[in-house]
């Protein structure tokens, strides 16, 4: 499935101790001229992040999205990058050691 990423949040804490997140927000193709709009959790330091990292900015449209449920992108999907953004809000490094300072408080590295 086709989508456009239209939004990222900032990074969040999760309820899972020591894990931090960024909510995707996604406009989804589903047929020529209708679409859906679906959100997914990507977490930095699970498995596959590495399917995501270089793709999250917004704008960029990505193909190979699943859905895991209705309005929910399964975050195992294997995204490639149709179309790159003009101007894009990646994973900052001000994220980055955010995540990881969680990691530490909580005994994961």
């Amino acid at each position: 499935m086709i989508g456009k990423i239209t939004k990222i949040d900032t990074l969040k804490s999760s309820r899972n101790k020591g894990e931090a997140f960024k909510r995707v927000y996604f406009k989804l193709k589903i047929r020529e001229g209708e679409f859906v709009w679906a959100k997914t959790d990507i977490v930095m330091s699970f498995r596959n992040y590495k399917n995501w990292k270089g793709l999250l900015l917004e704008g960029n449209i990505l193909d190979g999205l699943k859905l895991k449920v209705p309005g929910t992108v399964d975050a195992d999907s294997k995204p490639i990058l149709l179309r790159k953004a003009e101007e894009s809000t990646p994973f900052s490094q001000e994220d980055i050691e955010k995540a990881e300072k969680i990691a530490v408080q909580n005994k994961l590295f």
